[in-house]
């Protein structure tokens, strides 16, 4: 089922995003798109899809820049908890570890009343920035083969805290999906340098 609903205001993007996924083609019609959009409704549910396409593809920075500028009461509801939980792993993989707990308990009712594989990254991630490395671990651990984004960064990131190097390498392998992910990829070089100067120095 598409993301967008049937009578989308981003009709170009849904296509491209259809045939291509997350890229920069489907960054760039979202764009587009948005500067048509008149509607406050319209403007917020594009820019949280852009917030979102830009988190994917590695844009950080930009992806936050998004976020801010997304008035969430005209945002609908159901859409807060993913966002919500995705910027909270954008300013945790960018070490900004405040920024991201203070994200975490202000939105703390929709973030937990999502009950989806999202929210469960979200409460990882507080742990280990609660210095609850072990219960970090273990959340992650619990959700098994999940398809839930980026939880392998947040586990390799709890497990370094550990001294779990070896752990860390296993959780580690498939790092290069984010290559092409600009400063994502940066601050994945920086966990596989980390481990690498533990195991092998």
């Amino acid at each position: 089922m598409s993301i967008f609903k049937k009578r989308t205001k981003f009709r170009r993007a849904a296509e491209i995003l259809a045939s291509e996924g997350f890229t920069d083609n489907y960054i760039d019609a979202l764009k587009e798109d948005l500067e048509k959009a008149e509607h406050k409704k319209d403007i917020a549910v594009g820019r949280n899809y852009l917030a979102n396409a830009l988190l994917i593809r590695g844009r950080l920075t930009e992806s936050y820049s998004v976020f801010e500028e997304i008035e969430l009461k005209n945002l609908d509801r159901s859409l807060h908890g993913n966002l919500i939980s995705n910027m909270i792993f954008c300013k945790f993989v960018q070490n900004e570890f405040k920024a991201a707990d203070e994200l975490y308990k202000t939105y703390n009712d929709v973030v937990l009343g999502e009950h989806g594989e999202t929210m469960k990254r979200s409460l990882a991630i507080h742990e280990h920035i609660s210095g609850r490395y072990e219960n970090a671990v273990e959340i992650i651990v619990k959700m098994g083969d999940s398809a839930c984004r980026f939880i392998d960064i947040c586990i390799v990131k709890s497990l370094i805290r550990l001294d779990m190097y070896e752990r860390a390498e296993e959780f580690a392998k498939d790092f290069s999906q984010y290559k092409d992910c600009g400063e994502l990829y940066d601050e994945v070089k920086k966990l596989i340098k980390k481990i690498r100067e533990n195991l092998y120095a």
